[in-house]
């Protein structure tokens, strides 16, 4: 279940909505069902925040040039981080999302 949590963010590139709420959905459905899903859902729900918080910065710099970059690396991270992240919890282990920000602790 950890691996299919971290790999539902990757429906987002599909169904734009997708991409945040069937995570969080999978996190608190099976959080108390599945041992150790709740410590991989809480580095989701905190990655999906950071992004979407960096991707606002993003588009608000967009006038300086600056925005470009921002959104380039938030766009290559939301892609890399959730495979990473969905490997790993297949192998058993936990990945640390890069550049998350622990809004849920």
């Amino acid at each position: 279940m950890a691996m299919l949590l971290h790999f539902s963010q990757l429906l987002g590139y599909a169904v734009p909505v997708a991409g945040w709420l069937v995570p969080l959905i999978i996190w608190q459905v099976y959080k108390d069902k599945v041992p150790g899903i709740d410590k991989h859902g809480k580095e989701v729900a905190n990655f999906i925040i950071s992004m979407v918080a960096f991707s606002a910065i993003g588009f608000l710099t967009m006038c300086l040039g600056v925005g470009f970059i921002v959104i380039a690396v938030v766009a290559i991270f939301g892609f890399i981080c959730p495979i990473l992240g969905g490997t790993r919890a297949n192998d058993g282990g936990f990945f640390r999302y890069p550049l998350t920000l622990p809004f849920i602790k």
